[in-house]
């Protein structure tokens, strides 16, 4: 599409003065961008690259678009023989990705066996040291969330982690949006908050579903 009319997303949110305007457009954008995962989703597609850069705002069509979709995954072409070219590098400074995609990254690229106690610890380490927002026993969850993988057979903790992909755009999107929360101060933050903190728990199992989120926003 063409970039003509197009505007870098932060640089859009940030420069709204009116704050009606600001929530207005807050509310509208992170909708858009909602239903935009899930056609991903429904196709099988993960984005995997889901950050304010990657994002533009089109003031013709007013709305959010996705963009850069190089490191995009296809769940359907990615096989136990492949799966490596697609979690090619452990990069725990990315926060836009959840603990389990950390943990794969890790299991492929820095070990050939099964994860010890002292893996889990250094992902988890690693995973708190540059996790962007204060969390109480933080480091205590991680723990506890991974204990299950160690000594667990390779192809086990790959298909445990991959039943999960579902949640990562939406992950990526919460951690985005509650940096953006800054700039709005309303009691309508508190409530969506709760919901973009939902999305981002350690435990996949306990972050809402693409349609679950699109239900409880529009019901705040």
């Amino acid at each position: 599409y063409s970039f003509f009319h197009k505007i870098e997303f932060y640089d859009f949110i940030s420069n709204i003065k009116c704050n009606s305007l600001l929530l207005h457009n807050f509310i509208d954008t992170y909708l858009n961008l909602i239903i935009s995962i899930n056609k991903l989703i429904q196709n099988k597609i993960v984005h995997f690259n889901l950050h304010e850069n990657n994002i533009v705002y089109d003031n013709n069509t007013k709305m959010a678009l996705l963009q850069n979709f190089c490191f995009s995954l296809y769940i359907s072409n990615i096989s136990s023989v492949n799966i490596q070219k697609y979690f090619n590098t452990y990069n725990p400074c990315n926060y836009f990705h959840p603990l389990e995609i950390h943990v794969l990254c890790y299991l492929l690229n820095k070990t050939s066996n099964t994860l010890t106690k002292k893996d889990i610890n250094i992902i988890c380490e690693d995973f708190c040291s540059n996790f962007p927002f204060h969390h109480d026993n933080l480091l205590t969850d991680c723990l506890k969330q991974l204990e299950i993988f160690i000594d667990l057979p390779r192809s086990k903790v790959i298909d445990n982690i991959m039943f999960c992909y579902k949640t990562w755009d939406n992950y990526s999107l919460s951690i985005m949006y509650i940096k953006l929360c800054k700039y709005i101060d309303n009691d309508f933050i508190n409530l969506f908050g709760e919901i973009l903190h939902k999305n981002i728990s350690i435990n996949p199992e306990l972050r809402y579903s693409l349609k679950d989120t699109y239900m409880k926003f529009n019901n705040i």
